[in-house]
This record gives structure tokens, sequence and C-alpha cells, in this order.
């Protein structure tokens, strides 16, 4: 009788932490898309460095929101702190992660709006393939999230023509 009540327990906690986990993410992806001011990107960078870092979904974000600072931060060299923070955390939550989707959407969103001088833009191509694969294979997707990360994609300023034209073909089919 313990046991099952320990397992029961157990599950429970678990079924917890993934309802807190889902709710967290759904924060995240609020706070991403909202990030249009200083402001914004501030309030979106302490939530998400609030979160889990373990969980590589908690470490992108942080990853992204860092990078997004970078835009606001004074001199030179506190952006270039800001920008490489935020590509380390990335890359780390992709190297925990490799074939998560939204990982993937949110470095393509970074490296397809920052100088090139920076030289970060060398997986647009693989983030989009991965991403496109997702779509068309995954029956179960959160429309709503993909069409608003598609739009994201689809203004991105150093996203080649081709791009656009897969990511809007990806649009259409969701519509």
């Amino acid at each position: 009788m313990g046991r099952i009540a320990f397992f029961i327990l157990s599950l429970a906690f678990a079924m917890a932490g993934w309802k807190a986990s889902a709710q967290n993410t759904a924060t995240l992806r609020e706070l991403f898309f909202a990030s249009d001011s200083e402001v914004e990107v501030a309030v979106f960078a302490k939530v998400s460095a609030k979160q889990n870092q373990t969980m590589p979904i908690n470490l992108a974000y942080t990853g992204v929101s860092a990078a997004m600072q970078a835009e606001y931060a004074s001199g030179p060299w506190n952006k270039l702190r800001f920008f490489n923070d935020g590509k380390k955390a990335l890359e780390n939550a992709i190297s925990m992660d490799p074939f998560n989707p939204e990982i993937r959407f949110l470095r393509f969103s970074i490296q397809s709006n920052i100088p090139a001088l920076l030289m970060y833009s060398g997986d647009l191509d693989k983030d989009l393939l991965l991403i496109e694969q997702y779509l068309k294979s995954t029956p179960d997707i959160e429309t709503g999230f993909w069409i608003k990360a598609l739009n994201v994609m689809l203004l991105a300023e150093n996203a080649s023509e081709t791009q656009r034209k897969r990511i809007g073909t990806l649009l259409f089919s969701l519509s």
C-alpha cells in the first residue's frame, strides 16, 4: 500500500511540475512576442533568468532575452557582452535539445536580425529545415504559437527571399 501511495504522490508532483513548466513556457513566449521596447526586453530578461536553466527551452529564452538586451545596451563592449552571453546560452540549449523546433525558431529569430559583422548567421537554413520538417510531420502542433513564430521569421531583416517563400508556404499551410 505504501508503494502505491508513493507512486501516486510522485506522479502528482511530476504532473504539477509539467504543468508549471508549460505555464512558464507560455509566459516566456508571451514576453518574447511582446518585447518591442527596452522596458519590455528588460522584463523578459528578468523573468527568463528566474526560470529553471537546466531546462533547454528556458535556457533558450534566457539566451534570446540577453541577445535582445544588446540592442539597448550602452557602448559597444556592453552590447557585445550581452550578445555573446545570449549566443552562448542559446547554443547550450540547442546542444541539450538539438531537435526542438521552438529553440531553433529562437535561434533563427536572433541570427536573422543581427548585423552581419557578428558572423552568427550560419544556421538559418538548418533551423528553417528542422522547423519545416516538424510542422509538416507533427499532427498536433500549437498553431497559434507557430503562426506568430512564422510571422516573426517572415519579417526577419536578414532572411533571404528563398527563406521568406518557404516561411510563407508554411504560414499558408497553417492558416
